[in-house]
């Protein structure tokens, strides 16, 4: 009875049995056949939930958008404060906009409903919590503030602060 060995090895021993008139007989190992129907599975799966992500993220019909923060459209917000909205509403539910706050501008201790993302793409985002040290978020920085977070929030005395924040809802 031929002995169980690995695919690679088998068509090894084929060849040598070929050329050699040896004859050899080759089995293929009992668990190949379940291991190949378990990676299928796992592509089949991996490929469905690739498609189901794309196809929310980009749903059929939809456009690339540019949006450039030197020359989009700001509205003020509080004074200090102006906000170029990229894609959603502040006001209503999730949103990603374009902030600027002008030198030394500071918004007395506040929190957001939801969660708010920033990324500060020129000067320095001042993030001073209830309890705790003022943090500066410089240009190329990210900062993560939980909803319901009380905190103070700035901008640098010279620069200001240009940043990019989204919410997963209303931010007020």
């Amino acid at each position: 009875m031929p002995w169980p060995v690995p695919r690679h090895r088998a068509r090894l021993l084929q060849e040598a049995g070929e050329r050699f008139g040896a004859g050899l007989s080759v089995r293929r190992h009992p668990r190949e056949k379940s291991m190949k129907r378990s990676l299928r599975g796992i592509a089949f799966i991996g490929a469905f939930a690739a498609g189901a992500f794309l196809g929310v993220v980009a749903a059929p019909g939809q456009k690339a958008v540019h949006v450039d923060s030197a020359t989009a459209a700001y509205k003020e917000l509080s004074p200090g404060a102006s906000a170029a909205i990229v894609w959603g509403d502040m006001d209503k539910g999730p949103s990603g906009a374009f902030t600027r706050f002008v030198p030394g501008m500071s918004a007395p201790l506040h929190t957001h409903t939801n969660d708010v993302r920033i990324v500060v793409l020129k000067g320095a985002y001042l993030y001073k919590p209830e309890n705790g040290p003022e943090q500066r978020v410089s240009a190329g920085h990210y900062i993560f503030i939980p909803g319901g977070d009380r905190h103070v929030s700035g901008s640098d005395a010279k620069e200001g602060a240009l940043f990019y924040q989204t919410s997963s809802a209303s931010s007020t």
